[in-house]
């Protein structure tokens, strides 16, 4: 199946595919049954796709015509629910739940990422990143949400995100994606958190090396040939003297 990279890079492309799933053969290992990845998450199925953050009718839309009616009725039962209320469901829909993982990156290409993208892509200044650095951001919302005006010190960087794309900063993002480690930071059961933000960073910093300036300055016009200025006079020739003396003489009366 082709993959429609939706203007980020094929390493972001799989940065978030790893962090979420690592890989196919991980993935029907682990993930084909629904999970609950703990926290604030709702009932997770595929790549990523949190039932929790969905609407009944996103739900059909999104996995109605590849799985079986029974399925999309189950996840539809979990539409919305988050933290503990998920985990309380979380055994319903894993006994119905089984996703092909054909399915899981049909869903993320064609639905996920396009809606992860199009909110990243709100920041101020976005047409002027590259792939990879687009990436990068694209993964920290579909991690976090597009949560750059969220009050409260628990999205103090993802606002200085915001602030740097408003200013054309872009070479301080990485720090700030750094800096959030320190949200769950201590907490072993997210560590795959402070990894992730870490990659993230990188694959910013190394878009950054690879686009080209920013904003392209347009080359500056040449100068004005100087104004010419009268040479001055030059002090008239003895031959001109004598002629200018005799037509003087001739023209007395």
């Amino acid at each position: 199946m082709a993959i429609d990279l939706h203007g980020i890079s094929q390493a972001a492309f799989d940065l978030i595919v790893d962090c979420e799933v690592t890989s196919e053969a991980a993935y029907n290992k682990l993930y084909r049954r629904p999970t609950w990845p703990r926290g604030a998450s709702g009932v997770t199925i595929g790549i990523g796709y949190d039932c929790g953050y969905s609407t009944a009718a996103a739900i059909r839309a999104d996995w109605g015509a590849l799985l079986p009616a029974a399925m999309v009725a189950a996840l539809v039962s979990v539409a919305g629910l988050t933290g503990t209320r998920a985990q309380a469901a979380l055994s319903s829909a894993r006994n119905v739940v089984d996703v092909p993982w054909g399915a899981a990156l049909a869903v993320f290409s064609k639905t996920s990422l396009p809606k992860y993208l199009a909110l990243a892509a709100k920041l101020p200044n976005w047409e002027m990143l590259s792939p990879d650095c687009k990436g990068a951001l694209v993964s920290l919302v579909y991690n976090r949400g597009a949560s750059f005006s969220s009050d409260g010190d628990r999205y103090r960087e993802m606002r200085n995100i915001r602030a740097h794309m408003a200013a054309e900063r872009f070479a301080s993002i990485p720090a700030e994606l750094r800096a959030m480690k320190r949200i769950w930071d201590g907490d072993d059961s997210m560590r795959g958190l402070l990894v992730r933000r870490d990659r993230e960073a990188e694959l910013f910093e190394r878009g950054m090396k690879a686009q080209p300036a920013a904003v392209s300055v347009a080359p500056k016009p040449p100068p004005a040939p100087p104004t010419p200025q009268p040479s001055p006079s030059s002090p008239p020739s003895k031959l001109t003297a004598l002629f200018t003396a005799i037509a003087g003489a001739f023209g007395r009366k």
